[in-house]
């Protein structure tokens, strides 16, 4: 049987959007410390990027995009700003205006590890599977190879017909001893994630799987779940239960080799029936 667990996952995992937010947070200890791209803005733009930045680490893109997009008209060789732009309009649906911002980029350098994960974005976005995962495939190597790419890249954010929105995140590098590799975060119509399901592949899980299958177990292959977790709250927001539940999708509860981001994909939006195989609710650890 699985032990059950809680996935506490650090607050930059959490919250990443991409690399552009740690480009964003800057210290204000010494002119020193600033980089080139934002020392570069005169005073009035460095006022207008802080106030568009606060919109999009709010997940407002419709307020941040104006503001960015009069950025980037006038400091058109930044590519900082061009890459917030370039995010910010994908999440409004303007395609067309992201294509033009990131080729300029990957012509320039193909290999630049925040630009390949917006375009993995915005391919996933439109559900153009056989560009995103060329993209995806492409970060991975890089990753593999040493090479500058970001741990985690967000496909899509969709809006549900409860008015909640879902994210889902690929993780270049795998998350926790779990081994997340997709996870989907659900958020209600505040903004506030409400639960999560992930695509994992345990440790724990793996040794049952050696013993059953040794030729595959030693070439590397592991087996899969899908995992849920939510919390239980009081009348007063503050967390009183957690749970974990174990999902069997179509074709079965786990599964031999990673499943295809397809699969994650539809099971999670609820087009692929799957059934919790097993649930269970902890206390919430008392906080300090």
């Amino acid at each position: 049987m699985r032990r059950t667990r809680i996935v506490a996952l650090p607050l930059s995992w959490l919250l990443i959007v991409s690399a552009l937010h740690a480009l964003s947070q800057q210290p204000s200890v010494s002119p020193a410390t600033v980089p080139a791209w934002l020392a570069s803005l005169t005073p009035d733009q460095r006022t207008l990027f802080d106030d568009a930045r606060k919109s999009f680490d709010a997940n407002d893109f419709k307020s941040a995009l104006p503001k960015l997009r009069q950025l980037h008209e006038q400091a058109p060789q930044n590519d900082v700003i061009t890459k917030f732009t370039a995010e910010a309009a994908i999440n409004t649906g303007d395609n067309e205006a992201a294509f033009s911002l990131l080729n300029p980029l990957l012509r320039s350098n193909p290999d630049d590890p925040q630009a390949l994960g917006i375009e993995a974005h915005l391919y996933g976005q439109q559900h153009d599977v056989e560009k995103r995962d060329a993209v995806m495939e492409h970060i991975q190597k890089l990753h593999d190879g040493g090479k500058p790419a970001l741990p985690v890249v967000i496909i899509e954010n969709d809006s549900l017909p409860d008015g909640n929105t879902v994210r889902i995140s690929d993780y270049v590098e795998p998350q926790s001893r779990f081994h997340i590799v997709l996870m989907a975060e659900f958020y209600d119509a505040s903004g506030h994630r409400i639960r999560r399901t992930t695509l994992e592949s345990d440790d724990v899980d793996q040794s049952n799987f050696g013993k059953e299958h040794p030729d595959q177990a030693r070439a590397g292959v592991r087996i899969y779940s899908m995992d849920g977790y939510s919390e239980t709250r009081n009348v007063e927001g503050q967390i009183t239960g957690q749970t974990h539940t174990t999902l069997c999708p179509v074709p079965g509860c786990f599964m031999t080799g990673r499943p295809s981001y397809e699969l994650f994909r539809s099971t999670v939006l609820g087009t692929n029936k799957a059934v919790p195989i097993s649930s269970t609710t902890a206390p919430a650890k008392p906080s300090n």
